[in-house]
């Protein structure tokens, strides 16, 4: 993984793409901060662990300046959501969700909003990396609050 960062980052150098140069350059900055507080080298999930903080920062900010009327800057934001999107592993889709939702809760054989910890933390656990937490949370409420 990290591997493909540096090549992509060289072929965005030579491409001349700002935006990409500038998302890669950050993110092996932060990896490479992470291995030293680590004391050694990422695995690659360390790397989309990385990535998706990375994900997650641009989010908030572009939800920020779109809020503050600053569309311009929100966009950028998501220009580089764009970047790392490419090296996150896909997530899980609408009907995918309700199903994977749908599956945990038949087999905690959850009932009411108590046992929403206990399937919100399966569900993350059986799909780490490919669910968003906060869309997953809204699933889950759904559904136990039928």
């Amino acid at each position: 993984m990290l591997e493909r960062l540096r090549d992509d980052l060289r072929a965005a150098m030579k491409r001349r793409d700002e935006v990409t140069v500038r998302v890669l350059r950050m993110v092996l900055a932060d990896v490479h901060n992470r291995e030293i507080a680590a004391g050694e080298e990422l695995e690659d999930a360390g790397i989309l662990e990385a990535l998706r903080k990375a994900v997650k920062l641009r989010q908030e900010a572009a939800e920020q300046f779109a809020a503050g009327g600053r569309e311009e800057r929100a966009a950028d934001e998501r220009a580089e959501i764009k970047v790392l999107e490419v090296y996150l592993p896909r997530m899980l889709s609408g009907d995918e969700l309700k199903a994977a939702v749908e599956e945990v809760v038949g087999e905690l054989g959850a009932t009411s909003m108590a046992d929403m910890g206990n399937v919100m933390g399966a569900l993350m656990e059986r799909h780490r990396g490919r669910i968003d937490g906060r869309a997953a949370s809204e699933a889950v409420k759904g559904r136990l609050s039928k």
